[in-house]
């Protein structure tokens, strides 16, 4: 039954006209009814650290392509469901599923802006951060702190050649709005990968490429002290998510602007939606003694426009 929260108000209003026992009765069905229209999916403690593993995943990923413009949010969920997480809302539950989609941006954010103000801290002294020492410049040791301790995404060369573009668009653009870093970032990804050009750009151009910007970070911030992990080995075991992170990071496609906007239009009804039943909940159970606010903190989408507008 789709119970409408101002049509209960009604019915409780109403009510006085009632028996005594019937209007118990009434009172009590309306309240499991609104108990039930007002319970929310909501992400799970063992969720949350599995979105923020997925997300760091992601993000030093040997196979990423963009970090922003792709919706990575999507692409993280993808990989949860295509591993079968526990926990995980039925993907016909929209209100659920932009819940989840919520708090994987939310984590992706903190993720990127991790990653971020390190890379901006082996270049220069930043508001949060001052410089790192010379010996904690190299890449090797910059992935390794970055990666801290999730053993099972490798330090790889490829790994090793995104943070070289990702520091080199930092020192090429000191004066540059934080804003503006992954969106740069990605545009940068696109040209060196071919993805911004007319025609396919050779595998072997992608990597020539890739190497020569790293050969001039190299002569710049010294050799890396960590050797990289040999990912092309036949021997290496590639644990499962990482795996699965790596094919969706490797198909990711930069999403139009107007499609991005679709979205956010999307996720503003959806808030104001849930604001409403919020409000009407509110009302409907005003007056009522003993009665607990069930109304869930999490707000669907509410994080949707943060892209391209958090400051990372």
């Amino acid at each position: 039954m789709d119970l409408s929260l101002s049509f209960a108000a009604q019915l409780k209003s109403s009510a006085n006209d009632l028996l005594p026992e019937m209007k118990e009765d009434l009172e009590q069905y309306i309240q499991q009814l609104i108990r039930e229209k007002d319970t929310h999916w909501a992400v799970s403690g063992s969720l949350k650290k599995l979105i923020a593993k997925y997300a760091k995943a992601y993000m030093l990923s040997s196979t990423a392509k963009f970090y922003i413009k792709c919706n990575p949010e999507d692409i993280i969920v993808s990989a949860l469901r295509a591993n079968r997480v526990k926990d995980l809302p039925n993907e016909d539950d929209l209100t659920a599923t932009d819940t989840l989609k919520s708090a994987v941006s939310r984590t992706v954010v903190q993720s990127r802006s991790t990653v971020k103000d390190h890379i901006m801290s082996t270049v220069r002294g930043t508001s949060k951060t001052s410089q790192l020492p010379a010996d904690e410049r190299d890449l090797g040791t910059v992935a390794q702190s970055l990666l801290g301790g999730l053993k099972d995404v490798p330090l790889s060369l490829a790994l090793m050649y995104r943070l070289t573009l990702m520091r080199n668009v930092a020192d090429n653009n000191p004066d540059m709005n934080t804003r503006d870093f992954w969106p740069t970032v990605d545009s940068e990804m696109a040209a060196l990968l071919g993805v911004s050009q007319e025609g396919i750009k050779t595998q072997q151009h992608v990597i020539a490429d890739f190497q020569l910007t790293y050969e001039l970070d190299v002569k710049k911030y010294g050799k890396h002290r960590v050797s990289p992990t040999n990912i092309g080995s036949s021997t290496y075991q590639w644990k499962t998510f990482v795996k699965t992170v790596n094919t969706l990071a490797g198909n990711a496609t930069i999403i139009d602007s107007t499609e991005k906007k679709a979205e956010r239009k999307r996720k503003r009804r959806i808030n104001d939606t849930d604001a409403r039943r919020t409000r009407s909940s509110a009302a409907a159970n005003e007056g009522s003694d003993g009665e607990e606010d069930t109304t869930e903190d999490g707000v669907p989408g509410a994080s949707g426009d943060n892209e391209n507008k958090e400051e990372e």
